[in-house]
């Protein structure tokens, strides 16, 4: 099979699924005053939803069906709140005279730090959900038709640029 036909098939699930258990898993392991309580919620609504992606996208991410797209937000969204809202109490105890790591630097790093991964986590799947929506498959499939495009018309060095939100600037 040709690049051009492997990268139209889609991107395989997995780098997907693990993101969103790595995810859930950093929730787990968020002190309590910080995850949203009870400690079981946020990891299984994001399995459930999961199993939902997959099942109704077997294989390989290559379905492009509206309810998908709204099921993908959904979780982007639950993962964004979860971790804006232990930001916000983080924030809150480092601002405000409560002292909870006044005498522990190492806990307040870990915390940052677990709020700050899932942070990344949260807006590589942003990217990725806005890169799949520009053509099927993946973003190697999109530069791979812009390189034959190039080739095509003769140029050697186009002006075009690829911006993953799914814009070709010319």
């Amino acid at each position: 099979m040709s690049p051009a036909g492997a990268a139209e098939r889609g991107e395989h699930w997995w780098p997907v699924a693990m993101a969103i258990l790595v995810t859930a898993v950093l929730h787990v392991v968020l002190p309590a005053q910080y995850r949203v309580n009870p400690r079981w919620v946020v990891p299984v609504v994001l399995v459930g939803l999961l199993a939902v992606l997959i099942i109704g996208d077997p294989g390989r991410i290559d379905r492009q069906k509206p309810w998908l797209r709204i099921v993908t937000g959904i979780v982007i969204a639950f993962i964004t709140v979860a971790n804006l809202l232990a930001a916000a109490r983080l924030f809150r105890d480092i601002l405000t005279n409560n002292k909870v790591f006044a005498n522990n630097a190492t806990a307040l790093l870990a915390t940052g730090g677990v709020i700050w991964a899932a942070n990344v986590i949260a807006f590589g799947l942003i990217l990725s959900a806005g890169c799949g929506s520009i053509a099927p498959g993946t973003m190697a499939g999109l530069v791979s038709k812009l390189a034959l495009e190039t080739a095509a018309r003769g140029d050697r060095a186009s002006p075009r640029k690829v911006f993953c939100a799914g814009h070709v600037l010319g």
